[in-house]
């Protein structure tokens, strides 16, 4: 049934006002790797793109439906006003239309699944305002992130030997890939992320006492998994968006290697002093005083991540292969300057 509508013909069909309740006069869409998002005044649809890539397989109608109800669910934690439900897509004889809960039990008109979500302002995201942030403004940003990490988050299933394992193995798999991708036309010289990875693994080594009492203390938790200032909306209720849905072993994470990556993407934004605000505010709402050379080691590995992950988009960029190039060198600088400073004495 779903191979009889295209994924051009959903697009198509989505980007027309008559797919919105409040029937705009346009609809603005937007292409990302793994899904189409469409925008009218009010209300948002995003359809995911039926690929496989890594982890992720939305290759399957039902596998689509079941990562939309994740991304609901995992989404309501930090934007309970935002995330509003999963509608199917459906086939009628007049032609496809959003349907209702009803609707979506009749398999044999369901095309596929949208996640329906309220429109956030624009120009309103951390991204946005940066250096413009308040310290009312971040508190209370950061408040709502506290709050969920101390009160509301899964703690990680781990012991503190475990936590430590689990370090090892996510910075030994993104050393890897880093290898794997990389090399110096992505942006990725091979000689530095081999330096940068064997600066983490030592920094483990020496720092197993204070790793292993982080997850004694409940610190590592399954968080939003893709914090950045773009995700962030500094509306009158904070709103949280986009969290990592397709891996939980993703999203485990100390809150502190979490606001450590928000303070990343600050610096790489061109405001380093709100990430340093960020910093400040979670250590003394969280009380959670933690080290320093703590954060310098999470900011390493995050970056290194970051860095896969866009040099991986070198080859099939095109015209745009030199911007990813760049991205990708930006945050293996930033990865191998981290890692130098958490490594100091």
């Amino acid at each position: 049934m779903e191979d009889e509508v295209s994924l051009a013909e959903k697009v198509s069909y989505l980007e027309s006002g008559r797919a919105f309740p409040d029937r705009p006069d346009r609809v603005e869409s937007v292409e990302t790797h793994f899904a189409w998002v469409f925008l009218s005044p009010r209300f948002v649809y995003k359809l995911k793109k039926p690929i496989r890539f890594g982890l992720i397989d939305f290759r399957d109608r039902e596998a689509r439906r079941a990562y939309c109800e994740l991304e609901v669910t995992l989404n309501r934690r930090l934007a309970e006003d935002t995330y509003l439900r999963v509608v199917p897509l459906v086939r009628t004889e007049r032609g496809l239309a959003v349907g209702d809960d009803a609707v979506g039990d009749d398999a044999d008109g369901v095309v596929d699944w949208l996640v329906v979500m309220r429109r956030l302002p624009s120009g309103a995201t951390l991204a946005d305002v940066g250096c413009r942030a308040s310290d009312a403004d971040l508190g209370r940003i950061m408040g709502k992130l506290v709050e969920f990490y101390m009160h509301r988050a899964i703690r990680a299933p781990w012991d503190g030997p475990g936590y430590v394992d689990a370090l090892e193995r996510s910075s030994a798999a993104t050393a890897r890939g880093a290898i794997t991708v990389g090399g110096q036309d992505r942006g990725l010289p091979h000689d530095t992320v081999r330096r940068i990875a064997a600066l983490q693994q030592e920094f483990v080594e020496r720092n197993r006492p204070l790793l292993e009492r982080r997850a004694r203390e409940h610190r590592i938790v399954d968080a939003h998994g893709d914090l950045r200032a773009e995700h962030v909306f500094m509306t009158d209720a904070p709103q949280v968006i986009d969290c990592l849905e397709f891996s939980v072993a993703l999203r485990w994470l100390d809150a502190a290697e979490e606001i450590a990556f928000l303070a990343l993407d600050c610096d790489r934004l061109g405001a380093p002093e709100t990430g340093a605000r960020l910093l400040e505010a979670y250590r003394r709402l969280a009380n959670d005083p933690v080290p320093q050379a703590l954060l310098h080691f999470y900011r390493s590995r995050r970056a290194l991540a970051r860095a896969v992950l866009y040099a991986r988009r070198v080859p099939d960029a095109a015209s745009d292969a030199d911007q990813w190039r760049a991205r990708a060198r930006w945050y293996l600088d930033a990865a191998e300057k981290s890692i130098v400073a958490a490594s100091r004495p």
